[in-house]
């Protein structure tokens, strides 16, 4: 098992290639999962962080139920949270495998004043996440919000293109009404990760 010295130094280590990897990759948005269940560890966690990604702004939620502890980090320098849209999204009713274990935040781009839904995820693996997806797209169609983007861990196999669904693979019932690629632009890296954009313009 892993120390508590060992678990700290890793959190430590993950923060750095998260400071690397920014300087490289430069992203408007971080979304993060699993923090610490501590809150001594998690507060340690958030320290650093401010520290080494000081052009960023923080915010955090801890669904205690779920054991889901969320933080998702943004360019302040583009970006301005807008708390009204944020509180409206807030209060979609999830019933699924999202239940309490989102962190939704809505962003106002200074520049260009699109708003963009960026929803931090933990999805429970025992549960489908499917209608949960759909509720939060469809009131974002309602709040006229630009875009949306969904990052973080779903905990299922979510690539489009697989005839072998499992029990709770989003892309299976959203192919019986409409394909998910034709709804959104998806993107992953490993098969349980989704980072999906909905461009409101197109009206879909």
């Amino acid at each position: 098992n892993e120390s508590d010295v060992e678990y700290v130094n890793r959190l430590s280590h993950i923060v750095a290639q998260l400071k690397s990897a920014t300087l490289i990759e430069k992203p408007a948005f971080i979304c993060l999962q699993e923090l610490p269940s501590s809150v001594v560890e998690r507060d340690g966690l958030k320290k650093k962080l401010k520290q080494s990604l000081d052009k960023y702004s923080f915010h955090a939620i801890n669904h205690r139920k779920t054991g889901s502890y969320l933080a998702t980090l943004y360019d302040g320098a583009i970006y301005n949270c807008h708390e009204l849209l944020t509180a409206a999204i807030s209060t979609v009713a999830l019933n699924e495998g999202l239940s309490k274990r989102i962190l939704p935040i809505v962003f106002l781009h200074k520049v260009t004043h699109e708003s963009t839904l960026v929803v931090n995820v933990h999805a429970d693996f025992c549960k489908d996440v499917k209608q949960d997806v759909l509720a939060l797209f469809e009131c974002a169609k309602k709040l006229k919000i630009t875009n949306v983007m969904l990052i973080g861990d779903f905990n299922r196999d979510l690539l489009c293109d697989t005839d072998d669904y499992s029990k709770h693979d989003i892309s299976h019932a959203l192919d019986v009404n409409y394909r998910l690629n034709e709804v959104v632009e998806v993107n992953t890296s490993i098969s349980s990760s989704l980072s999906s954009h909905y461009d409101a313009t197109n009206g879909s």
